[in-house]
């Protein structure tokens, strides 16, 4: 499956919409109004008429389109039905916001059935138990939590850590942002799929990415000889390479930590930067993005 859809999305319904302030459904409406998305915006909601002047539909089903972005902000209960619901409906891919998912013990059956609806209807997920995406560059926050609007670049990040992508949005370090993606668990899309998405994009010239596992290293290592293809530079933070880091991986997306130096390697192979915290990644990352001047060859004297 492929997220292009949900980084470039023409359309966009918030499943959760809410008329109660603080909540993700309030928030990730009110960020897609106040970013000026261009295309249509939609809420759906058992009983509100709109929120924040959007329009409102009691299920998706009842949408007037199949928009390409859906934005899920609804308890982890509810979601692997309401994927159903949009697979079947022909949307073009969730972000889904809530936790108590895999990153918790009994959380685990419902991300495989989240899993599960989402490949039965070939439907791409961003998450779960992660903060979204934001296109930048199309005015696009398919966010959970406040955004402001900002200039966008040619930086891309894909961060499983939701701290590190919103610190990344909140830098004032001049660091210009085309995308970021946290991706959470990682049930159904993951760093891979977002590498070979975002090296197609128009306008990235590097990516951050902050991993707290690997996942499949074959796709991966496809995926960033696909940037290096592109003339995309890669730099590379990896969480969990302690055993209290390990640790904590695993607490926050239930992620299984690998061997870093197998990791680093493969990166290196690349031609990508290896990061120790998560300032040096974004530094790294805006370095990288960075046009080189051409390489001139000397001139021969006339005469």
């Amino acid at each position: 499956m492929k997220p292009a859809r949900l980084l470039a999305p023409r359309s966009v319904a918030v499943v959760g919409a809410s008329t109660r302030p603080g909540s993700y459904g309030n928030q990730a409406v009110a960020n897609l109004v106040s970013a000026g998305f261009p295309g249509p915006i939609f809420g759906v909601h058992p009983t509100a008429a709109e929120v924040h002047g959007v329009p409102c539909v009691p299920r998706i089903s009842d949408l007037p389109l199949a928009p390409d972005a859906l934005v899920i902000a609804t308890p982890a209960a509810s979601v692997p039905a309401l994927v159903a619901e949009a697979g079947a409906f022909g949307c073009g891919g969730a972000v889904v916001l809530a936790a108590g998912f895999a990153e918790i013990a009994e959380g685990r059956l419902l991300q495989d059935e989240l899993a599960r609806q989402a490949r039965l209807h070939r439907l791409p997920i961003c998450g779960p138990n992660g903060n979204g995406i934001v296109s930048v560059v199309n005015r696009a926050p398919l966010w959970g939590d406040a955004y402001t609007a900002r200039r966008p670049g040619p930086v891309a990040l894909i961060s499983q850590s939701g701290n590190v992508a919103v610190n990344a949005l909140l830098s004032t370090r001049a660091l210009g942002l085309h995308t970021v993606i946290s991706c959470g668990n990682q049930a159904v899309l993951d760093a891979a799929d977002y590498l070979t998405a975002l090296a197609r994009l128009d306008g990235v010239r590097s990516v951050a990415l902050y991993l707290e596992d690997e996942a499949d290293g074959h796709r991966l290592a496809t995926a960033l000889a696909d940037c290096a293809d592109h003339r995309i530079g890669i730099a590379v933070l990896k969480a969990g390479t302690s055993p209290l880091g390990a640790s904590a991986a695993a607490a926050h997306t239930g992620s299984i930590t690998g061997d870093s130096r197998v990791l680093r390697a493969l990166i290196e192979e690349a031609g990508g930067a290896w990061a120790h915290n998560p300032h040096e990644l974004l530094e790294l990352a805006k370095t990288l993005a960075t046009p080189r001047r051409p390489h001139s060859s000397p001139t021969t004297p006339m005469g």
